[in-house]
């Protein structure tokens, strides 16, 4: 699939959107993201682009959710006015 190919298959109509799909394609291949292999164009490290990173992974969300949880709790304030004395405090009857 050469440029063409990839231009049609995205609906690209216009002299300026192509030149922007070129001009990416050309950023790309410099940086070594994108290759042309038997006039295919292949994303380089495919796989491990799309893998999941570790921090997103539910098990260090819920950790990190538990150490925000428990710094909440060790920073509460225990002053009993505390709703008196802010912005709302015309709304709070004593």
């Amino acid at each position: 699939m050469g440029i063409d190919e990839i231009a049609d298959a995205m609906h690209i109509k216009t002299a300026e959107d192509r030149q922007a799909l070129e001009s990416m394609i050309t950023k790309m291949g410099q940086r070594n993201s994108l290759v042309w292999n038997a006039k295919a164009l292949t994303v380089v490290h495919w796989g491990e682009r799309q893998s999941i990173p570790p921090s997103s992974r539910p098990e260090a969300i819920a950790e990190r959710v538990r150490r925000h949880r428990e710094k909440q709790k060790e920073t509460k304030s225990t002053d009993p006015d505390k709703y008196i004395k802010g912005k709302f405090s015309h709304l709070v009857n004593r």
